[in-house]
């Protein structure tokens, strides 16, 4: 798995992730990209990293590829668009167990979004679930999560902050939550998060 997130105020957005990415063979090839953006939208991306082909921000990027949507919009075109392909995933690529996925997207406008998309294996098929935040949304190791959580309780003085200091707010939030990530869920001698961190800002 691995950490992101995107935090922001009325004046900016910022998206950031570790750089963690572990082959199949359990073997880290960090550091990986994690962050992206397509258009006016910022994002990150976390959980199974490449399938049918393509990383997933190349997925994300074709999902979206053209459209002008607020956060909300787009988290529900991404699952829209990845779904099927997940599903259609051959076996012998990635298990049906292991297809699973988070993206969070953040722009100018007001709210964050995020969507999850995970296995359901007694119908086999991908379900979604969505979350929607005006401060904060997380995603990765739970552990990783409880940090970044409580690393950026709402600062009082949040509506002020500009994009240098929300970078470095959720460069502090991803540096502390490395430390507690804990190991990698499939391959326990390897660490679930690691740096250096990613940032991507819009303001």
């Amino acid at each position: 798995m691995s950490i992101i997130l995107a935090v922001r105020s009325s004046r900016a957005a910022v998206v950031a992730a570790d750089s963690q990415r572990v082959s199949s063979s359990g073997v880290s090839e960090a550091p990986y990209e994690k962050t992206f953006q397509v258009g006016s939208l910022i994002g990150a991306c976390a959980g199974l990293l490449e399938f049918s082909g393509l990383d997933v921000k190349s997925h994300i990027s074709r999902a979206l590829d053209g459209k002008h949507l607020r956060p909300r919009d787009a988290a529900h075109a991404i699952e829209a668009y990845l779904s099927p392909i997940l599903e259609a995933t051959a076996d012998d690529e990635v298990g049906f167990q292991h297809r699973c996925l988070d993206v969070i997207v953040a722009s100018r406008d007001p709210r964050i979004a995020s969507v999850r998309l995970f296995p359901n294996l007694a119908l086999r098929r991908i379900e979604a679930e969505y979350a929607e935040n005006d401060f904060l949304l997380t995603a990765g190791t739970e552990q990783a999560k409880s940090e970044v959580i409580r690393s950026l309780r709402r600062p009082a003085r949040r509506l002020d902050y500009g994009s240098e200091e929300l970078r470095a707010l959720a460069r502090r939030a991803i540096e502390s939550a490395i430390i507690l990530g804990g190991p990698h869920r499939l391959h326990p001698n390897v660490p679930s998060c690691c740096g250096p961190v990613s940032l991507r800002h819009v303001s």
